[in-house]
């Protein structure tokens, strides 16, 4: 855990007080008349240090906010000078505090555009590391005020240290491991907005069958229940296996995953190991695949020819349905679409012509069409497959162009319908697609 002490040194003269402070803060909000509170920050923590010797706070910024939520001041601090010094007037303020190994990794707001809820994203190119938060509850600063201030940086990310799959037969080209859902962004609060990603990690081949990945991936947690997906790649094919997490993956966590793969009809067993160290207790965390969690690419190296199962992923499809070698696959990505038909006959046909242009994915051929509503139903509240919000989807009912809608009971997320009338709804299409 790391610290940030904010310590309040004596009281200025009058004259400095007038030089220190902008005239354009002055102006925002009503100050009492008196000295200044000059601040001098300090950035430390217990564990100054990683595992590895490796400072895991190099770089910093501290945003300060008035009352109305301006923002007052932006601060910096670097590995050399753990500080920062600052001149308030009179007022109430709060303190938000980013840390990391090198915070210009992620796009940290302008002082114009930062809010509590700004959101901080990977920038195009970089790799995350290390990212850690912490804010205070409003405070009082009297004018000539002495006084220190600490503040506990939560980290906000989990790391990936290694991933090992054993027994990996001969004819295996390549393996990979997939997780998501996982969270994209985090807010300056510390609150994690509903957009997801996934992540993939590559793993090379060692000697007797063990291919091995010591990636250290710094992530940020799972959105709830993650699917954790092992890919098996042949010459021409693929073959995955894939699994929905019994618990999330939190932040604080190192990872370890280690898996044996238990051959044709056995599948895959995968133990990941939640290792605490200096983030956090330790954990245990088990994942069984077998065939039945898996699902295959065209080739006939591929051992195993069920199919895969409602809920996992095929292709990077979500899986609806399944019905013997047929499989209803979810359109990964979704569209808001105008009808702008007053028949619904018309409105199904305009419907169709934009589906025949869908988006195509690699590996899956065939014509998509609208959701039924049972399955619009099942997929729109996974969310492993959607993020769950109050929109509307288009879909059908015995034939009829229905609406369904997600929305929130108090106590959780439902469905509702409607028959279908001239709206602004989502597209998010399924195709049906039968293994060979």
């Amino acid at each position: 855990m790391k610290h940030l002490n904010i310590m309040g040194l004596g009281a200025v003269a009058v004259l400095m007080a007038l030089a220190g402070c902008s005239k354009d803060i002055v102006d925002e909000q009503p100050q009492e008349v008196g000295d200044p509170c000059q601040l001098n920050i300090v950035t430390r923590g217990a564990d100054p240090t990683d595992d590895d010797g490796t400072p895991s706070v190099k770089t910093g910024r501290i945003y300060v906010f008035d009352q109305d939520n301006n923002c007052v001041r932006i601060l910096s601090t670097d590995e050399d000078t753990q500080g920062a010094e600052t001149q308030l007037p009179a007022g109430i303020y709060s303190f938000y505090a980013v840390g990391g190994f090198d915070v210009e990794r992620v796009s940290l707001p302008s002082q114009d555009d930062a809010t509590p809820q700004s959101e901080l994203q990977l920038l195009s190119g970089k790799v995350m590391d290390d990212l850690l938060l912490a804010h205070t509850e409003p405070m009082t600063l009297p004018a000539g005020d002495n006084r220190m201030v600490t503040i506990n940086l939560e980290r906000q990310v989990q790391r990936i240290d290694q991933v090992t799959i054993y027994q990996v037969p001969a004819n295996v080209t390549g393996v990979e491991l997939l997780i998501e859902p996982l969270y994209q962004k985090v807010c300056l609060d510390g609150t994690l907005p509903t957009a997801t990603e996934s992540a993939t990690i590559v793993l090379d081949e060692g000697e007797n069958g063990t291919w091995q990945a010591e990636p250290m991936l710094y992530l940020l947690p799972s959105k709830g229940k993650p699917v954790i997906t092992v890919r098996f790649l042949y010459d021409g094919g693929s073959r995955s296996y894939s699994y929905s997490a019994s618990e999330p993956m939190e932040a604080n966590h190192k990872v370890k995953i280690e898996g044996t793969y238990r051959g044709s009809g056995l599948g895959v067993t995968l133990t990941g190991v939640l290792q605490g160290m200096a983030w956090g207790e330790d954990r245990t965390i088990t994942f069984d695949f077998d065939e039945t969690n898996s699902s295959q690419g065209n080739n006939d190296d591929d051992p195993g020819e069920d199919a895969p199962t409602v809920g996992s992923f095929y292709k990077g499809c979500y899986v609806v349905g399944v019905s013997g070698k047929t499989v209803t696959l979810v359109s990964p990505t979704m569209e808001r679409f105008v009808v702008e038909e007053d028949e619904e006959s018309k409105a199904i046909a305009k419907l169709n012509q934009k589906l025949a242009a869908w988006t195509a994915v690699e590996g899956v051929s065939g014509t998509w069409r609208l959701p039924t509503l049972a399955e619009a139903g099942v997929f729109l509240l996974d969310p492993a497959c959607a993020d769950i919000s109050a929109k509307s989807y288009y879909c059908t009912n015995n034939g009829a162009l229905w609406v369904i809608s997600v929305k929130s009971n108090g106590a959780g997320w439902t469905t509702t319908n409607a028959q279908w009338v001239d709206t602004n709804d989502w597209l998010r299409p399924v195709i049906d697609v039968t293994l060979p």
